[in-house]
């Protein structure tokens, strides 16, 4: 009898401890995995994994605007991460600000980015 009364209550100990110990135990999984990631260090820059700035990115930013504006093209943007050429960029940026009213009125090179000056078009229409 006192047998199945300590076995009752070691498992009932179980069932009300066990959770605490799970959630403790990946929250230190989780510590462990956030500190391993902050401590590697980043992929070079030739690597496939590096994060090179997107052309969905550029093109999203660009909308209507009352006002002048700058639009700011990284030299090395890519397209659904892949290598994509000047052309498509070029077109696929003149596209967005013709969408959103804009046009270009001049543009400039700072450390490898090309900065469209932009206002909005005469009719005012997108």
């Amino acid at each position: 009898m006192q047998y199945s009364t300590l076995l009752r209550s070691l498992l009932i100990a179980l069932v009300v401890v066990a959770p605490f110990g799970w959630y403790q135990w990946q929250k230190v999984r989780r510590a462990r995995a956030e500190a391993e990631a902050a401590a590697a260090p980043p992929p070079p820059p030739d690597e496939p994994g590096a994060r090179r700035p997107r052309l969905e990115d550029v093109v999203a930013s660009i909308g209507p605007s009352a006002t002048a504006t700058e639009v700011h093209l990284p030299d090395d943007v890519t397209l659904d991460a892949q290598e994509v050429t000047p052309d498509v960029v070029e077109l696929l940026v003149a596209d967005a600000l013709r969408r959103s009213g804009l046009v270009e009125t001049g543009r400039s090179r700072r450390d490898g980015v090309t900065v469209l000056r932009c206002a909005p078009s005469a009719d005012g229409a997108p």
